[in-house]
């Protein structure tokens, strides 16, 4: 059966000194019969024990068992030979501790995969003598009666060869002699190998003896030529997983303060690598859009602006028909067109009395009746919009005629509007503001209000908005008092005055007119340009706003200032910002020390002058007051011979104080006395004034003159054309969405400038949308995706602990379980079973600190929400539960525990038994 070939061990210490335990041994073992291995302490019989039993492996020679060699054995074969083959009593027991007399018995079984009943099991106590101990704690068991478990242990697999080292060595005579006398009953069918000093028990109790002296065979009863005809076969062997799931629970439950500590940190880490993965992942769109659900606000504008390189430029676009028909093609019905109305460069307006406008103490705003003018757009009635809402009068029907909302007809009532007035070219009339007193008279009367200064128009329809909710607003001390700022962020204070914003004041922007009103035709063509030009002069180069002449202009010819009302073709009068910038900025350096240098001489002057006028001034207004005074007293027949002397005034400085602009003047002049610049050409780019991309380019552009008055450019009516923008500007499109689906699909297809100026890399689109809350959404979302950077760098300090904590955690644990890990490879537990036990542990540890931390990251994520929708007064759900990034979390926390165990296990796991046994 087993038979040993030359088997030579050595053994070195710590301090590299060699022992050689076996030295060239070979004994052939019979199938049955107790074989006692006697000999003096250390004169290798544990060691011999150890190679035969497969817990220590040889140095050289042959271990053959049933034809097999040990050296051909793989690990699987290994933890099946010593689970089926050897049944090992040890010396010292090597009980599991925490497992009762029935679970550390029935433990080698339970490898095999088979069944054993509690019955069963009382058979074998009861011949063990252990009746009745089935439910007792090993540490409740006296040294003799481990000794009979471990035997019971190895026993109740019915393995072919026991094998025991000194049985009997920490028991008394009486218990000594039981469990040789059962050694000796069980050895009828099987092998029993034991090893004693005991040599009087040997000579009483065994079969054959063999003696080992200095690691060598001195004395051998046994004559053996075959050995075994059987072949060895391996069979796997499998720790089931209640088992395993209990020596995990086992193994946590023994440092408690450690694992709550660790659970605590692992919970922190993953917490903090939770939530920056959530501040970095934030939806913005659902963000808003709930945001928008929240104040009961389903709709948003949205805008163009020209995209420069990846980014956006600073000043918006108008849509052109090609971009409408693709907007209105994605968004529906709901949606109306907004237009301004521009000439000459500047918006039309109404007219409102801003000065009614401020609140009682003149400085601030009224919180109720401020109107600001320049969002005032014009739209189209649409039947389809204005569905469900009380008019009063009816809707536009000429081109001049206008529908408004009842909160800007109080407006009206309030600060004044602007009255239209048909005046001569001889008659001057000073502003006039309309005051109406009721919504009647407004749609009644025959007065019109005023659009720019030359246009008319009268309202004929009045949408009627439901404000008594919000009067308290018309007590507020101010707009401003209505606001705080924190961090140069702000907000509103009151959420129902942000509702009266949103329901109100918004909608009262929105002047509704016939289509026939959003005409080019109706307005004057442009004589002002909104682009900007660039001349340029060899490599020199300036910019400024360009337009035609539309009357008189003062303009230098190259001798004299001269006026000037319209330049022939090809010409241009530049201002005195080209001057500076080709002298790389010497002309402005220079005229500011001009001005300065002739301040510092003749300001005294001036001051001496106007005091002296000033005294003389005084003196007189005296002599005026007595004058007066006498004359009246006089009419009453009183100092009737009185005179009253003419006051003697100073002499006045012949003196004529400059003012700046006739220092300009002087200096430009003087300036230009050598400068052979007028009658030159130039060329000129006109180009977009964000973006800075030319539109076209003009050259050999003739120098009529200079003009000191303004920085504008004057170019001839055939230069340029193609810069001026139309009059009538489509700025914005309002899209009115109720569903929540399609509003983010909207949000998707035009989303607000989150990354606008972050310098992160992401495509940038020309079209984005834009509502009354957006600026608050950006404000956070930007807030957040910096700030989770921070929590980034914090979440993987916190990774790589956690990762230090669990590799930690596991090693202790395993370190305190070399032993249990021993004796269970010792009974043919296979390696992945134990590092299941320890995954087991591991998974059951950080589990709970997911678990803890998942709902960390909740709590967490809802008193931010909080936080922020209570600064802003209304619902702002920015951090979000990704389940996403708990998946990712947990992946990450599998994979490092997972790694953890393997790396540890893994070392400990591939020690021979025998040395985990001994915990070297």
């Amino acid at each position: 059966m087993i038979e040993l070939r030359n088997i030579s061990k050595t053994y070195k210490s710590k301090k590299g000194v060699s022992t050689k335990a076996l030295d060239d041994v070979s004994i052939k073992l019979p199938d049955t019969g107790l074989i006692f291995i006697v000999g003096k302490s250390g004169s290798g019989k544990s060691t011999l024990l150890n190679l035969i039993s497969g817990l220590d492996k040889e140095d050289s020679g042959e271990i053959i068992v049933d034809g097999k060699s040990l050296k051909k054995f793989k690990s699987k074969d290994y933890d099946y030979y010593r689970n089926r083959y050897i049944g090992f009593v040890f010396q010292e027991f090597n009980l599991i501790s925490e497992y009762n007399v029935y679970d550390n018995i029935l433990l080698s079984l339970k490898l095999q995969k088979i069944k054993c009943s509690k019955n069963d099991c009382d058979l074998l106590l009861d011949k063990l003598g252990l009746n009745g101990l089935g439910n007792r704690k090993v540490y409740e068991l006296s040294g003799g009666q481990k000794q009979r478990v471990s035997i019971g242990r190895a026993l109740i697999k019915n393995p072919k060869v026991l094998i025991a080292d000194e049985p009997t060595g920490s028991l008394d005579e009486v218990s000594g002699k039981g469990i040789f006398e059962i050694l000796k009953a069980v050895s009828k069918d099987r092998l029993v190998i034991v090893v004693s000093h005991d040599i009087e028990s040997a000579k009483t109790y065994a079969d054959n003896i063999i003696e080992i002296s200095d690691g060598k065979v001195i004395y051998n009863t046994l004559n053996i030529e075959i050995v075994s005809t059987q072949s060895f076969t391996s069979i796997k062997s499998k720790l089931p997983f209640k088992d395993k799931l209990k020596f995990a629970l086992l193994n946590l439950g023994r440092h408690k303060i450690r694992l709550i500590f660790t659970i605590l940190l692992i919970c922190a880490s993953l917490t903090f690598f939770q939530i920056s993965k959530n501040m970095g992942n934030i939806d913005i769109i659902y963000t808003h859009r709930e945001a928008l659900n929240n104040l009961n606000s389903n709709y948003i504008d949205i805008k163009k602006y020209e995209v420069i390189g990846n980014s956006l430029g600073p000043f918006e676009r108008y849509f052109n028909n090609e971009d409408r028909e693709n907007i209105i093609d994605k968004i529906g019905s709901n949606y109306l067109l907004k237009y301004r109305i521009q000439e000459n460069g500047e918006y039309l307006t109404l007219d409102y009395n801003e000065e009614n406008m401020l609140a009682k103490n003149g400085f601030s705003r009224d919180a109720y009746y401020f109107h600001d003018r320049t969002k005032d757009r014009f739209v189209i009635s649409s039947n389809t919009y204005l569905e469900g809402k009380e008019i009063l009068g009816r809707m536009p029907e000429a081109k001049g005629e206008i529908m408004i909302h009842s909160y800007l007809a109080d407006i009206f009532m309030k600060v004044g509007i602007g009255e239209y007035i048909e005046i001569d070219e001889t008659t001057i009339v000073k502003k006039s503001y309309y005051y109406p007193k009721s919504y009647e008279e407004l749609l009644n009367t025959s007065k019109y209000i005023k659009l720019g200064s030359d246009y008319k128009l009268k309202v004929v329809g009045i949408i009627m908005d439901d404000v008594d909710e919000y009067e308290y607003i018309k007590n507020v001390e101010s707009l401003e008092s209505m606001y705080s700022y924190v961090d140069g962020i702000e907000k509103i204070k009151d959420k129902k005055f942000m509702q009266f914003l949103i329901d109100v004041v918004e909608p009262s922007y929105e002047i509704y007119v016939r289509e026939e009103f959003i005409n080019e035709e109706n307005y004057k063509r442009n004589t002002r340009m909104t682009d900007t030009i660039l001349v340029t002069e060899g490599e020199k180069s300036s910019y400024s706003r360009s337009g035609y002449l539309n009357g008189k202009l003062e303009y230098y010819d190259g001798n004299k200032f001269k006026e000037i009302d319209s330049l022939n073709s090809n010409e241009i009068i530049l201002g005195t910002n080209y001057l500076n910038s080709i002298s790389g900025g010497e002309y402005n350096k220079n005229l500011e020390k001009f001005i300065s240098d002739y301040e510092k001489e003749n300001k005294p002057k001036q001051e001496e002058k106007l005091e002296i006028q000033k005294r003389n001034e005084e003196k007189l207004n005296k002599y005026q007051k007595e004058v007066d005074k006498l004359l009246k007293d006089q009419e009453n027949g009183l100092r009737l011979d009185e005179v009253i002397e003419f006051p003697q005034f100073e002499k006045v400085p012949d003196f004529e104080y400059k003012d700046e602009y006739a220092l300009k003047n002087e200096f430009f002049l003087d300036y230009m006395k050598d400068k052979d610049l007028v009658g030159k050409t130039i060329s000129i780019k006109f180009i977009m004034q964000d973006s800075f991309s030319a539109l076209s380019e003009y050259k050999d552009v003739l120098i009529r003159g200079f003009s000191v008055t303004t920085d504008m450019s004057f170019v001839s009516d055939d230069i340029g054309n193609e810069a001026i923008t139309d009059n009538v500007l489509n700025t914005e499109i309002k899209v009115y969405e109720p569903d929540k689906d399609n509003m983010h699909k909207l949000l998707e297809t035009y989303p607000i400038p989150l990354y606008r100026g972050m310098n992160i890399d992401i495509k940038i689109q020309e079209f984005e949308s834009s509502s009354f809350i957006s600026h608050d959404i950006i404000s956070v979302g930007q807030n957040a995706l910096a700030y989770s950077k921070i929590t980034l760098y914090i979440s993987i300090v916190f990774a790589v602990f956690a990762f230090i904590l669990i590799t930690n955690f596991i090693a202790i644990s395993i370190t305190g379980n070399k032993k249990t890990i021993g004796i269970l490879r010792a009974l043919g537990t296979k390696r992945i079973d134990i590092f299941k036990i320890f995954l087991n542990q591991s998974l059951i540890m950080c589990g709970i600190s997911f678990i803890l931390s998942i709902a960390i990251t909740f709590i967490l994520k809802e008193i931010g929400n909080g936080i922020i929708s209570n600064y802003y007064n209304y619902k702002i759900e920015l951090f979000l539960y990704s389940y996403q990034n708990i998946w990712l979390t947990l992946g990450v926390l599998i994979l490092t525990i997972i790694l953890s165990n393997l790396f540890i296990i893994n070392k400990i796991a591939s020690m021979k038994p025998v040395d985990a046994i001994n915990e070297k």
